[in-house]
């Protein structure tokens, strides 16, 4: 489809073909928004030439896309908003579980869901694994991954801890 702007053709279908090629080519996923058009022209005195006003420029979001923050998990892959996550990569006896979470991709990002623990009874390697509901925020967002990892469990025997996540997976820092 094509309009005429001063007097030449001009294709109103290219500018969302463009688009959504340039989405399909870098293996985005989710809507693409056609650009503005390329310019505003207003009415003018005859004989004089007209007045082009260029378009906004465009502003880099302050927010990463839900779909580009990630979690590393214990397998070094990048996760995003993940229901289930474990924190004990040597034994896998610690995670989370049932995660749901609530502005994934902000600077901080809050799930509810369960911290998973091992009770040591009658020893650790005997205990069996216990859910308490828990809350999990996730914040320090860095070049598109969360670095932090905050558990609070109150109905759990000891206070869970804290991680550092990194590419290599979580971490915990005490």
């Amino acid at each position: 489809m094509a309009r005429r702007i001063n007097g030449r053709p001009r294709s109103v279908f290219g500018l969302g073909v463009a688009a959504a090629v340039l989405a399909a080519v870098s293996g985005c996923g989710g809507s693409v928004s056609a650009p503005k058009a390329a310019a505003t022209h207003s009415a003018t005195a005859p004989g004089s030439s007209a007045a082009t006003t260029p378009p906004p420029a465009a502003t880099p979001s302050a927010v990463t896309s839900a779909k580009s923050a990630v979690v590393y998990g214990c397998d070094q892959k990048p996760v995003a908003s993940p229901a289930d996550f474990t924190l004990a990569c040597g034994d896998g006896e610690v995670g989370l579980k049932d995660l749901v979470w609530s502005d994934w991709g902000r600077p901080t990002a809050v799930a509810k869901g369960k911290y998973l623990a091992v009770s040591c009874v009658p020893s650790c390697a005997q205990g069996t694994e216990v859910p308490y509901p828990a809350k999990v925020t996730v914040s320090g967002l860095s070049h598109g991954s969360y670095t932090v990892l905050h558990i609070s469990a109150p109905r759990a025997p000891s206070p869970a801890p804290a991680y550092r996540l990194d590419a290599q997976g979580p971490v915990e820092t005490h």
